[in-house]
């Protein structure tokens, strides 16, 4: 079974065609051949909207403007959620038509064969600002094809949001610096009535998070060599503490979740704690000033073992094959990345650069907000998604099956034991390897 047939019965191509067929008829009915009424080049691109808003304005009217200017094209940008994008471009190759340029908020490994080795201008970037970061490279390089699937720009670290004051007022001197501390001080503050918010749902902040508590253990869903190894003690004692989490600190709203419930949950004053990117406190700093002031960060909280938490967002461009601006998109992207320093600075440290080496005095430039000086150290404690090995297709779709979040709720809802709740995951992925034939579609074969 090739790639688009297992979409095909997985449904998910029947639910994105309607997404680019009306792309497509809107692109017949103001271009012939990428081009405007005007007889002016025209470049598509999509990509996620940013959650910090003053980036997308940097985009919009300033680099997109000045580049197509630049390079007498007019550039096109469509932003869409970050749920919606991987059915968009489902169905873009299925129409083999929508749009030039691509930006996968994650790995977008399934699509290798549908886009363009960008390894050329990897390459050259690579000379000119040294190594771009494990977090991002392992997301989009495949080593086995030795092809670049895009380029990233960016990554973005998940990291604790937390009330200081509460925790303060019921544990003096207490943080989330590990799980163990969460469990322990989560129990009174639920007493107080500001209950721990860790998502057990099928959204984005929920499955990062899970997914960095399975690795706070020692759990990992595949090894360096991409064999499944999931099914450990190591994932029975993760479970088990997700578990006692959800029935001593939490309340059942969080296994239903969606991709803004942690922001409301934090932001509304009833949350004492939540795991997400900075934006969240960014958010409270413009609305609500005296609600970020007790608004503390962290890195994601250590276990056992390690700590170590998959990326929040890894934002990968990428060109289509059936792009008929190929030169110019890859273009497009390489001077997107000559634009880090300033990219960086609109995206409020929200965004860190996948090739560090092009922004100037980038631990510099986190000293100045000492609230967010940590983020500087985000490389230590950040990984990619398929960690230890590299993202693949099979990971891919462990990741957007939410299957990690879907083991921690079955087990802490009493449906699985933790031991069933292993075994249960290494069955699901089992599946997936299966249809995806790893041998001739994932990575790490």
């Amino acid at each position: 079974m090739n790639r688009r047939d297992f979409l095909k019965k997985a449904g998910i191509l029947a639910s994105a065609v309607p997404l680019a067929a009306c792309a497509a008829k809107a692109q017949q009915e103001t271009e012939t051949e990428t081009r405007s009424s005007n007889n002016q080049n025209v470049l598509k691109v999509v990509q996620q909207k940013h959650f910090i808003a003053g980036y997308d304005q940097w985009f919009d009217e300033e680099f997109v403007i000045n580049w197509g200017e630049k390079n007498g094209v007019k550039v096109e940008v469509t932003h869409a959620s970050f749920g919606d994008l991987f059915p968009i471009a489902t169905g873009f190759v299925a129409m083999q038509t929508g749009c030039d340029v691509f930006a996968f908020p994650s790995p977008p490994m399934a699509f290798e064969d549908d886009v363009v080795d960008l390894s050329d201008i990897g390459k050259e970037l690579e000379n000119s600002f040294g190594p771009m970061l494990p977090q991002a490279k392992n997301c989009l390089y495949n080593p086995q094809t030795q092809k670049w699937t895009g380029i990233s720009d960016h990554w973005v670290p998940l990291v604790t949001n937390w009330r200081s004051d509460l925790w303060e007022e019921v544990e003096p001197g207490s943080s989330p610096q590990t799980w163990d501390d969460i469990l322990r001080v989560g129990r009174k503050l639920k007493r107080l009535g500001h209950p721990i918010g860790l998502g057990m749902s099928t959204d984005l902040d929920s499955n990062i998070a899970l997914n960095g508590l399975l690795n706070a253990y020692g759990s990992v869903i595949q090894d360096e060599k991409g064999l499944v190894t999931v099914n450990s003690a190591e994932t029975v004692a993760a479970l088990t503490l997700g578990a006692a989490l959800y029935k001593e600190t939490m309340q059942p709203e969080i296994l239903a979740w969606n991709a803004s419930s942690n922001n409301q949950f934090l932001l509304g004053s009833k949350g004492s704690f939540a795991m997400n990117a900075v934006s969240v406190t960014r958010v409270a700093e413009k609305n609500d000033p005296d609600l970020a002031k007790v608004i503390a960060l962290s890195p994601p909280p250590a276990g056992p073992v390690q700590r170590m938490t998959p990326a929040n967002v890894v934002s990968v461009y990428t060109v289509w094959k059936f792009s008929k601006q190929i030169d110019l998109a890859k273009q497009f992207i390489k001077d997107l990345i000559l634009a880090a320093e300033t990219a960086f600075q609109k995206g409020e440290l929200y965004n860190y650069p996948s090739f560090p080496g092009a922004v100037k005095n980038l631990e510099a430039a986190y000293d100045k907000e000492p609230k967010y000086a940590f983020l500087k150290t985000a490389p230590e404690w950040v990984c990619n998604v398929g960690y230890p090995g590299n993202a693949n297709a099979v990971t891919n779709e462990i990741f957007d099956n939410y299957l990690v979040p879907k083991a921690f709720s079955l087990v802490a809802i009493g449906t699985l034991t933790p031991e069933e709740g292993s075994l249960w995951l290494e069955k699901e992925v089992n599946k997936l390897v299966a249809r995806w034939n790893v041998r001739n579609i994932a990575n790490n074969s």
